[in-house]
């Protein structure tokens, strides 16, 4: 049965769909565009797995938010998600050349180890996101990143973020009672105090995870940040 593989080599699905509404016991929400784009190769050696999706033109229920949080509420917004370095095409082929039909015979400790180095056969995937955007009447975000985790390996990655309007951002969130956003003010203006400002005038933080357990943010190590020996 195995001569058949591969199956398929991928799969795309792409689509849109134009001014949606719902109604909600607060009101209508509305979005003026939603794309999609998802693919994933066949049962093949190298696995992918890819779904994208865009928001555009946001629309809530008039009244729903208190006049300072309005300005703050993404218009648009999206998310790009990719996993690779796995394959199906050798897990498949050791599942229909060890499976025994004719009775049932529950899987073994050895086996499923098997199964999984045919899975990921680089001990690890590499999951990656973006580039992504998100737009406010006060910011605008963009981000990007990429994590490399598995069964047989320690997780590291990193992470890029890009933002214009984050002063205006910080001052909007000044409106509301302190009690009601917690920690999340002084949070930001730490962000603030560890950003890069890039020539085009984005604030940027390169986000890393270092093996070691370690974090660092624009080459500063944040780990150990507020911990009081």
């Amino acid at each position: 049965m195995s001569e058949s593989l591969p199956l398929f080599e991928s799969i795309l699905i792409t689509g849109s769909v134009q001014n949606v509404f719902v109604v909600t016991p607060v009101g209508p929400v509305g979005i003026a565009g939603l794309g999609f784009d998802m693919g994933m190769n066949g049962i093949v050696a190298d696995g992918m797995l890819r779904e994208v999706f865009k928001v555009d033109g946001l629309m809530l229920p008039a009244g729903i938010l208190p006049a300072w949080a309005i300005d703050l509420v993404p218009k648009s917004f999206g998310l790009a998600i990719e996993v690779e370095d796995f394959g199906l095409v050798a897990p498949a082929k050791i599942l229909l050349e060890t499976r025994d039909l004719s009775r049932a015979t529950p899987p073994t400790r050895e086996k499923d180890a098997k199964l999984l180095k045919a899975l990921v056969p680089k001990g690890a995937l590499v999951v990656s996101i973006g580039p992504s955007k998100i737009s406010a009447k006060l910011f605008d975000l963009d981000y990007e990143a990429s994590l490399t985790a598995g069964p047989y390996g320690t997780a590291a990655g990193a992470a890029t973020i890009k933002a214009t309007g984050f002063d205006r951002a910080v001052d909007a969130l000044k409106a509301p009672p302190a009690e009601m956003l917690g920690q999340a003010t002084p949070a930001l203006i730490a962000a603030r105090g560890m950003a890069k400002t890039e020539s085009d005038g984005f604030l940027s933080w390169r986000i890393e995870g270092i093996l070691t357990g370690r974090i660092l943010v624009n080459g500063m190590d944040v780990t150990k940040m507020g911990v009081k020996n």
